[in-house]
């Protein structure tokens, strides 16, 4: 397979189409990440996976994950990865911790640590999985909601789930809570709550999204971005939303600040403020902006991690970056520290 010239909502329906079919991908498509062509690289998971009994050469070691799709620190200090093969993978200090869990999730999308210590993975396959030191907790949640694409935990405790049906699901200790909240926004790509306790909600048609306790307030928030493919709020108060456009959009209370903040990084696949006040976006095109009052900071930094999937700042002020060549990258003040993190299989 090989798409080459084609929409966002055509790319959107065709992994959709796979992702609900209950045959396997065996063969990953030849995507070319740095045409002009407008894409969101986020709904291309499935395109892109790569079989677990298949090794993929990634600068001279054997790495079985195709790609690190979603990353998490526990409180113990562990960084925990999800990727497009179905497993969780520990790490400590760099290095990985023998062994693998296999989610039978097909793609981990999304991992959230609960305040009460379990793990929760949303995958590809409609579920939600909890876990605890490593094992599953319970049977696997079907949320109905097709692929979990995003999760997020609110400050009353209930969990968030957004869908690939364009839906919102509320659960608390595994159970679901109200009726499905139908956003309208096709797919809900991102989640994020602010400080006055309010959920947002970015949608694959480019759309922002407010919510009080399952309740939408006001109208839904165009920001011309196409796909609002991530969201982060500041230490400021601003919303920040990346999307597939490769711009940045700052946002209060509803309204724009200011221009979009053009990147030129294709699709904003992930935004993480650090300690510092820096917000980092991560590209399509494999590389990291800093940016500080919505100004960048230095030049790109190139990853080699071609697209950065994932961000996520450690509680010891490194800035791990997850890519879909498989790889964990630490980084601090810009720069690479020690070696490329290459997951490994273990038998």
């Amino acid at each position: 397979m090989e798409f080459s010239s084609v929409t966002i909502p055509t790319l959107i329906s065709v992994a959709l189409v796979i992702l609900d079919s209950t045959f396997h991908v065996l063969a990953a498509p030849t995507i070319d990440y740095n045409s002009s062509v407008l894409f969101d690289p986020a709904m291309l998971f499935a395109l892109n996976v790569v079989k677990a009994e298949e090794e993929v050469l990634i600068e001279g070691s054997f790495s079985a994950v195709g790609s690190v799709i979603s990353l998490v620190e526990l409180a113990n200090g562990e960084l925990i990865s999800g990727g497009n093969d179905g497993t969780l993978r520990r790490w400590r200090d760099g290095h990985q911790i023998e062994g693998q869990i296999i989610t039978g999730q097909g793609v981990v999308f999304r991992l959230v640590q609960l305040d009460n210590g379990d793990l929760i993975s949303g995958g590809v396959d409609g579920t939600l999985r909890r876990w605890r030191n490593g094992q599953p907790i319970g049977e696997p949640i079907v949320t109905g909601q097709g692929p979990v694409l995003s999760l997020v935990q609110l400050k009353n405790d209930e969990l968030i789930s957004g869908g690939a049906d364009g839906t919102l699901r509320r659960w608390r200790n595994g159970r679901p809570m109200g009726e499905t909240i139908i956003t309208g926004q096709v797919q809900v790509l991102s989640l994020v709550q602010l400080k006055n306790g309010e959920l947002i909600s970015g949608g694959a048609d480019g759309t922002l999204r407010r919510w009080r306790n399952g309740q939408p307030i006001g109208k839904p928030i165009a920001t011309d971005q196409y796909i609002v493919r991530c969201l982060v709020e500041l230490a400021n108060g601003e919303l920040i939303s990346g999307g597939a456009d490769g711009t940045l959009r700052r946002w209060r209370d509803g309204q724009p600040i200011g221009e979009p903040i053009v990147t030129n990084q294709l699709t904003i696949m992930s935004l993480v403020e650090l300690k510092n006040g820096e917000l980092i976006s991560a590209g399509a095109d494999g590389t990291l902006r800093r940016w500080r009052d919505g100004q960048p900071i230095g030049e790109p930094i190139i990853t080699g991690q071609n697209p950065v999937s994932s961000l996520l700042e450690l509680a010891n002020g490194e800035l791990i970056s997850g890519g879909f060549d498989g790889t964990l990258r630490r980084w601090r003040k810009g720069k690479a520290v020690g070696p490329v993190m290459i997951p490994v299989k273990f038998q």
